[in-house]
């Protein structure tokens, strides 16, 4: 079978998933699992396939399916004794994806390993890295908010995220965290009282 290397086929899954196009990467990474049995790969080769659809199934609204996918990746991370950053990410990934299905506890308890992980060890492994860090502790707020968890939400806010709420080198990030302190601020009858500063709608 020509090309029969399941790297080959995470390469252009990774191609697609970096240019946008997501409808791409799923039909590739779909064809592929059809074809799993013939094809050769290592555990890391699987977990990044995994890993690459649930983003995918995730960036097109398919939350259950980007869940079954982390979910295979956390199995097999556990099988293979992965190293614990790549364990905790996939964590944090089930747990994002659990929150925008309003399925908030077992959000909060995969997300809370990701935050256990970075008040042990910080940030500086990848997966878990800085954008981990913010995208960890953002999807904990929301969750947080959802429960009228307002004092928690509040830490998050201002002592979690503060120091990078100004660092334009994180994309859309400050515009992210001024809409979570945002509702934050409606949900304590602050809002009044906070301008965000742009050049014409404050989101």
């Amino acid at each position: 079978m020509k090309n029969a290397n399941l790297i080959y086929y995470n390469e252009i899954i990774a191609q697609f998933i970096r240019d946008g196009n997501f409808v791409k990467a799923k039909a590739c990474g779909e064809d592929t699992l059809k074809k799993f049995s013939l094809l050769s790969f290592s555990p890391d080769d699987e977990f990044g396939f995994y890993c690459n659809m649930g983003r995918v199934y995730y960036n097109l609204i398919e939350f259950s399916r980007a869940i079954d996918m982390y979910y295979k990746a956390s199995l097999l991370a556990s099988r293979h004794h992965f190293p614990l950053a790549k364990n905790v990410y996939v964590s944090c990934e089930i747990g994002s994806n659990l929150m925008l299905l309003k399925n908030i506890g077992p959000a909060i308890q995969n997300l809370k390993k990701a935050e256990d992980y970075f008040e042990k060890y910080g940030y500086g492994e990848f997966p878990m890295d800085k954008m981990t860090y913010i995208y960890t502790y953002v999807c904990l707020a929301y969750c947080y908010l959802h429960n009228a968890e307002l004092p928690k939400v509040r830490d998050i806010i201002y002592d979690k995220l503060g120091a990078f709420k100004d660092d334009n080198s994180l994309g859309f990030f400050p515009l992210d965290y001024n809409h979570l302190k945002g509702e934050y601020l409606m949900a304590v009858n602050e809002y009044a009282d906070y301008v965000i500063v742009t050049d014409d709608d404050p989101y």
